[in-house]
Formats: C-alpha cells, sequence, structure tokens
C-alpha cells in the first residue's frame, strides 16, 4: 500500500534542540555585546571630543566678516568640553563666548579634570591631551586626543594594553 498523501511536519524534539542552539549561541554572544557596546560608547565620546577640538581650530582660523581673526578657547568644565571665542591675545574665558559644548556620557572619565588649550588664528595651539577612561566588563579603555602645539593638528589614539603603546586610531 502506498501512502501517497504525506505531510512533513518538525517534531517537538527537532523543535527543542533548535531552540537549545539558540540559546547557547546567545549566551556566548550576550557578553561579548556588553563589552562592545561599551567600548563604542567611549569611542563615541572620543570622537565628539575630537570633532570640537577640531571645530576649535577650524574656527580660530577662520576670519570673520570684519576681518577680525580670534582665538579660540577649549576648556573641560564639570565634565564637559566648551568652546569659547576670544579676542586676541586673551587665553582667558572671562572675555569670550560659548561656542558649542558636548557632555560626556555617564561612567567616562577625563583626565586632566580641567582640560585646558587655545587655538590661534595661525592654525597653532597651546599643546595639551586630553584622556578619556572607563571601565568595561573588568578591562579599561584609554582613549587620548593629543594637541600639536606648533601645528595645532589633533591626534587620535587608543591605549593597547598588550603592547603598552598608543595606537592611532
Amino acid at each position: 500500500m502506498l501512502l501517497t498523501n504525506l505531510k512533513w511536519a518538525f517534531s517537538i524534539v527537532e523543535l527543542l534542540v533548535v531552540i537549545a542552539l539558540i540559546g547557547i549561541v546567545a549566551a556566548i554572544v550576550a557578553p561579548n555585546m556588553g563589552s562592545w557596546a561599551c567600548e563604542e560608547d567611549i569611542k563615541k565620546n572620543s570622537m565628539a571630543m575630537n570633532y570640537l577640538l577640531q571645530r576649535g581650530r577650524n574656527e580660530a582660523m577662520n576670519i570673520d566678516g570684519n576681518n577680525v581673526s580670534r582665538q579660540v578657547l577649549a576648556i573641560m568644565e564639570n565634565r564637559k568640553l566648551n568652546l569659547y571665542s576670544i579676542p586676541r591675545g586673551s587665553c582667558s574665558r572671562r572675555s569670550g563666548s560659548l561656542i558649542d559644548g558636548k557632555q560626556l556620557d555617564t561612567g567616562i572619565s577625563p583626565n586632566p579634570s580641567s582640560f585646558t588649550t587655545c587655538f590661534y588664528p595661525d592654525g597653532s595651539a597651546l599643546g595639551s591631551s586630553l584622556t578619556l577612561t572607563k571601565q568595561c566588563s573588568g578591562q579599561t579603555l584609554r582613549f587620548k586626543n593629543e594637541v600639536f602645539g606648533a601645528t595645532g593638528f589633533i591626534e587620535s589614539t587608543i591605549y593597547n594594553s598588550s603592547t603598552g603603546k598608543w595606537d592611532t586610531l
């Protein structure tokens, strides 16, 4: 006797095996996703600081409509990096107006917490560096934005704990 009306289906055992495999994969991937998200968070903040520093340098090199050049002060205040437009010859916030700012996300520590640098109309700057640190899954991540004085160029690096060196991003 031939069975011509067969229907295909999954047995309960096959479904349980697939669900178990999905559970195992999720258990392996979930901790790595948390570490990845933490690393992306500090990287995003470091890039935002780099953007603000680049903007400060560009603002200082621009000449306004009255052909007056200015300096730009970048200063870390209460975990927020602010840019101030200041008159030439001064590197003090007392005489400046706020251009822009970026608050650091929770859990990220700036070092130094009182970071300050000035950008000049010729493109140079007051050399300094700002390091952001965050604990991620028992590992300390460090990103550094360094402003070079003579050129005003800004370099972003990440600390490689296995080599003990700073690697360019």
